[in-house]
């Protein structure tokens, strides 16, 4: 994850090479949250709408949308856009594991994956100054951000959720 909670999203590319099928897996996660007050735990603190980044993965489920925990956290109601796309779905929310910040997205209707390339999930990790891209929706932003660059650094960090070191 990147350090404004946008998932990354990197796959080894050519140099001067375009990985057009990474576009088709980005996702807008929209959220309507509503969270406690501990202070007077009879009532809410208001509706509040999050924004984040998501990407379509293939799991034995089928197809789901990974994302940020502290994106869906206390969510009402979630609804995600495809990159490119005006049309928004509802999501549903099948796990979430805060220690890690991730968090899986279902959506039903299938048309929502129509053309969707999933993003593979790496079983290994990539070696120092491979090429990476990271697509996503940072903070403030309702375009695509697109960055390029070299994986420099692979690192246990602590997660600002848990306080758990995992890698970074």
């Amino acid at each position: 994850m990147s350090s404004t909670g946008s998932p990354r999203t990197s796959r080894r590319v050519r140099s001067g090479a375009k990985a057009p099928s990474l576009l088709t897996a980005v996702v807008r996660v929209l959220t309507v949250s509503d969270e406690p007050d501990y202070d007077q735990p009879w009532q809410t603190r208001g509706p509040t709408l999050n924004t984040g980044s998501g990407a379509i993965i293939q799991t034995k489920r089928g197809l789901r949308i990974l994302t940020n925990a502290h994106v869906v956290q206390n969510q009402v109601f979630v609804e995600v856009i495809r990159h490119g796309d005006s049309q928004k779905y509802t999501a549903k929310v099948e796990g979430v594991g805060h220690e890690c910040d991730l968090a899986l997205l279902a959506v039903e209707e299938e048309e929502f994956f129509r053309g969707a390339q999933p993003i593979p999930i790496a079983t290994r990790l990539p070696p120092l100054s491979s090429p990476v891209q990271v697509l996503g929706y940072p903070i403030g932003g309702e375009r695509l951000s697109v960055t390029q660059g070299v994986l420099s650094r692979i690192e246990m960090t602590p997660y600002a959720q848990s306080q758990r070191r995992l890698l970074a």
